[in-house]
């Protein structure tokens, strides 16, 4: 019970924590030519704008001064407002289809930028729920056609 209260109390220094392991998870991930699943970075993206958002509230609430209190927490506010709208900016950038199929007994997970031809998937190799390769395996299109890079 203890734990969880010294966490509430400290959500944007434990969040920053959390973004510097998921970072260096990334890099350990790239020496292996592997990367995470499109379904993480929205779960990342989410966690920490939330853990930002509160963690930066739970600071103005610490400040004694009434009068510097209403200034900082009118900013802040704002500021959370224009993090959170950009937010939904970058989940609406990175909003990239998946689907998974299975071929030869391998699971793949395919891509498609949607911009220029939206039926051609880059297919990787799907290592488990949050890992793919780096490199993608072929690419196809969605009528079955297919060619390796």
């Amino acid at each position: 019970m203890r734990l969880v209260k010294h966490i509430k109390n400290r959500i944007l220094f434990y969040t920053v924590i959390f973004s510097g392991a998921f970072f260096f998870l990334k890099i350990l991930l790239n020496i292996y030519n592997l990367e995470y699943r499109n379904k993480i970075y929205f779960v990342f993206l989410l966690i920490v704008t939330v853990g930002v958002i509160v963690g930066v509230i739970q600071l103005v609430r610490k400040i004694k001064s009434e009068k510097k209190k209403n200034i900082v927490t009118s900013v802040v506010y704002t500021l959370c407002i224009f993090l959170a709208l950009f937010s939904l900016l970058i989940f609406a950038g990175l909003a990239m289809p998946e689907h998974i199929i299975y071929e030869d007994g391998n699971k793949f997970v395919g891509y498609s930028d949607g911009l220029i031809d939206r039926h051609l998937y880059d297919y990787y190799k799907c290592e488990n729920f949050f890992i793919r390769s780096k490199l993608p395996s072929y690419r196809g299109y969605s009528n079955g056609n297919r060619w390796t890079p």
